[in-house]
């Protein structure tokens, strides 16, 4: 009897690591959605395959932009920010966009970033080229080791890692240095550390 109360046990811990793992699969879109496309696909069934895979391409979309959306923080010293929106870009080839509006009494600056898109592409790789910043005849400053064109009196562009767009544009109360003084309180390297 002992033995069949020891074996018992054995198999519950083992069954344990088991069982959370495909709660945990129950519990994650992307994986459940992966499972349930490659069960529709044994049975031949392409129409539900499709279905599925949209699906699943859809929530790591959304999981990506959170992931995106996250270093964009609800305060920036005294700026507090609004909620944050997604932008669709699937009309311009695809991508995520986000943004957030910050406000400090009467001014307002919204901070966008844009990432894996093929419409910034021309940005980044200008902005990753100092000499080629020089002949555009605007003003660069440097953040965080980026450069930060200011592309007219309320809207700076700074390029991330040729990754990530970061595009700052400020109201009618705003002026370049506000909106600098504001590029300077986010979290660059953050942004940089997007996958």
């Amino acid at each position: 009897m002992k033995i069949l109360q020891t074996f018992l046990l054995v198999i519950g811990f083992i069954a344990l690591p088991v069982a959370a793992k495909d709660e945990k699969a129950k519990k994650d879109p992307i994986e459940q959605g992966l499972r349930e496309a490659f069960s529709a696909y044994q049975k031949e069934d392409l129409e539900a395959v499709t279905a599925k895979l949209q699906e699943v391409l859809k929530a790591i979309d959304e999981r990506k932009a959170a992931k995106v959306g996250a270093v964009l923080p609800d305060e920036l010293g005294d700026w507090k920010a609004g909620e944050l929106e997604r932008e669709d870009l699937a009309a311009i080839g695809g991508g995520i966009s986000v943004k957030r509006t910050y406000k400090l009494e009467e001014k307002s600056i919204t901070a966008k970033l844009v990432k894996d898109s093929p419409m910034v592409d021309k940005w980044l790789k200008i902005l990753s080229n100092r000499d080629a910043l020089k002949f555009t005849g605007k003003k660069v400053h440097t953040i965080d080791g980026e450069a930060a064109l200011v592309d007219s009196e309320r809207k700076i562009l700074i390029g991330i890692e040729s990754e990530v767009l970061l595009e700052l544009e400020g109201d009618n109360d705003c002026e370049a240095k506000d909106i600098l003084a504001f590029a300077r309180k986010l979290d660059l390297k953050t942004m940089k550390a997007l996958e």
